[in-house]
């Protein structure tokens, strides 16, 4: 059971913080929707991972076990980042306003 639950939390973990650094970092950063994604959720699981061994040293040395805690959170996360950034990638090639607002 307690696998389950890490998964699920490791997953909605990955995924919010995923969503407050693309919000606030990532999209203005990258013009691409692809890379954008793709990097906010590399950053939220190295965030997530760092938060993780810095709470559950309890005074000790630094853990670094949310590394491997949080790993299929962010395979799952960043599978569903890919799919919708190339999605998004794909509505703006294939958009001919945009193309014509800088002509």
């Amino acid at each position: 059971m307690f696998q389950i639950s890490s998964l699920v939390g490791g997953i909605v973990g990955i995924y919010v913080l995923q969503q407050i650094l693309e919000w606030l970092i990532f999209k203005r950063i990258f013009n691409d929707p692809l890379k954008g994604k793709v990097g906010s959720t590399l950053a939220a699981y190295f965030c997530a991972s760092i938060i993780y061994g810095f709470t559950t040293a309890r005074g000790g040395p630094w853990r670094p076990d949310g590394f491997f805690l949080y790993f299929l959170g962010m395979l799952v996360v960043g599978f569903f980042a890919t799919k919708r950034g190339l999605k998004l990638r794909d509505t703006i090639d294939s958009d001919d306003s945009v193309a014509d607002a800088f002509k």
